[in-house]
């Protein structure tokens, strides 16, 4: 047995016209995909709201997290953010978990001297009413109204509990991070 001979009969058996048959109607077939949804958003869930350290593995695996600041992946918006708070001099962590109310919560930024949540909002992943109304739907068919309303109930969350909460949109952060240094900084 060798690497190289399992490489080439994996290559064989995909350029096989039958397993190209077989891939598109059993492994893509819509039941298929919609149990493997309904087991992820289980999974996801049951994470969430009981198993802190499974919750803090799945959120750091992610693959869209390609940038590295003090020894942390995240992804380009938070990096952003991250360079500020660095130099503004303010200590951070990075998806630290906050559990109120039965739920994990990881925002992106939390700066214990102030007291503050900072999250970034992707401008697409958390629509951003600039781009879209409240009728339309996001990323896996979301209703807009459903995503700002989880958000705002997130930002209550924190308040309640006694933290300033800040959000920015992708857009700000990246045509004007003068403006997110101030609401940090007055904040």
């Amino acid at each position: 047995y060798s690497f190289e001979n399992h490489g080439r009969k994996i290559k064989e058996w995909f350029s096989d016209k039958n397993n190209k048959t077989y891939i598109k109607s059993v492994m893509n077939s819509p039941e298929r995909v919609k149990k493997i949804s309904v087991a992820a958003k289980n999974m996801w869930k049951e994470a969430k709201s009981s198993n802190k350290e499974l919750f803090y593995r799945m959120i750091h695996s992610s693959k869209n997290k390609t940038y590295e600041l003090n020894g942390v992946k995240m992804n380009s918006i938070e990096y952003a953010v991250g360079n500020v708070l660095n130099t503004m001099g303010l200590y951070w962590k990075y998806e630290e978990i906050f559990n109120f109310e039965k739920t994990c919560y990881l925002p992106d930024f939390f700066v214990k001297s102030k007291n503050l949540i900072i999250d970034c909002h992707g401008d697409f992943w958390h629509a951003n009413p600039k781009f879209f109304t409240e009728n339309q739907t996001t990323h896996k068919n979301r209703n807009v109204k459903d995503v700002w309303e989880y958000d705002k109930l997130k930002k209550e969350i924190f308040e309640k509990w006694g933290y300033k909460y800040l959000f920015f949109w992708e857009s700000d952060i990246l045509n004007n991070i003068e403006q997110i240094e101030r609401n940090i900084y007055e904040n």
